[in-house]
């Protein structure tokens, strides 16, 4: 099970992370405009970060009861998409993919 796991999340977060960077590479460099580099240093932003930065965000972001997605789907009007995330195996599984890519 933990192998099929981690191949799932391998393959997903390579697609996912290709494919955006790949569009996104290509927009920054056929258009122009004035915000270009502030664009690039955003996206390279995240690389910068440390791990342990990265790991207090998203444990902001997905905490059950004041989480900051939660907060915003009981906003927006989705009370019922508003859940723990990391309380099943599929959550953890998806959670980890956004946090990887």
């Amino acid at each position: 099970m933990a192998l099929k796991n981690t191949f799932f999340l391998l393959l997903v977060c390579m697609a996912i992370t290709m494919c955006l960077s790949l569009f996104f590479a290509a927009v920054l460099t056929q258009t122009k405009f004035k915000e270009k580099n502030l664009y690039r240093v955003i996206f390279f932003f995240p690389n910068v970060l440390s791990i342990v930065i990265i790991g207090v965000l998203f444990s902001h972001i997905y905490e059950p009861n004041t989480g900051i997605l939660n907060v915003l789907l009981k906003g927006i009007g989705l009370e019922n998409c508003a859940k723990p995330w990391c309380g099943k195996l599929s959550g953890i599984i998806w959670s980890c993919i956004w946090q990887a890519c």
